[in-house]
């Protein structure tokens, strides 16, 4: 099976980028409505932001990865913040998805049905192991934090900032720029394998709240 040429790569980004700017925005609609709500509501407050979180990282991953592949030179900016999203991402997801577990098991009422909690552990181990490699590189994963504390998030407020950041741009303008070597970027690697994830992982929650979201909302 022959890989994609980035001009391809370049273009489906293009045609997807449009639809989950859509979602984030939906998503978005969802968090405001929830926050608003008074009583227990919980579990329906931390679904909408963890459904938000999600389709926020994955528009960023896309539309940052469209921008590497299409042009190579923005290297330097590009993948320092897809860094950044794959570290805030890998954790941030984990701590929505504890949050919403806690407020399933502690809802009452007709939202104590709200996840079914077999199908969200389903989609949880899914998440898991797609992003199991970039946990398990423990040098990669040190580099992604000095690269959010002190590339990205720190740049001059620490002693540090900019002799990283220096180093960081010369690492990157030291790397070949072809195709082949954007692909195999471990950056770009990880990113791609994020993205996918976090989309099933939206799936999974939209499945674990199918049955109860079609009882509570017919039309």
């Amino acid at each position: 099976m022959s890989v994609p040429a980035n001009a391809e790569i370049v273009a489906g980004f293009e045609a997807s980028i449009p639809e989950a700017e859509k979602a984030v925005i939906m998503a978005a609609r969802n968090v405001a409505t929830y926050a608003e709500q008074r009583g227990d509501v919980d579990v329906l407050r931390i679904y909408a932001n963890l459904q938000f979180f999600i389709t926020q990282v994955d528009l960023d991953i896309r539309v940052s990865l469209r921008n590497l592949l299409a042009n190579p030179s923005v290297r330097i900016t590009t993948e320092k913040y897809l860094a950044l999203a794959l570290i805030e991402a890998e954790r941030g997801v984990g701590i929505l998805l504890n949050q919403l577990r806690a407020a399933a098991g502690r809802q009452h009422g007709r939202l104590s049905t709200f996840l079914d909690l077999e199908k969200f552990q389903a989609a949880r181990d899914s998440l898991e192991a797609r992003i199991k490699p970039m946990r398990e590189d423990k040098s990669f994963s040190s580099d992604l934090t000095l690269i959010r504390n002190e590339v990205v998030a720190h740049f001059v407020s620490k002693e540090s900032g900019v002799e990283n950041s220096a180093k960081w741009a010369l690492s990157r303008a030291a790397l070949r720029s072809d195709e082949d070597a954007i692909l195999r970027s471990k950056i770009v690697e990880f990113s791609i394998a994020l993205s996918i994830g976090l989309r099933e992982l939206s799936q999974g929650m939209t499945a674990a709240s199918a049955a109860w979201m079609a009882a509570n909302h017919k039309s």
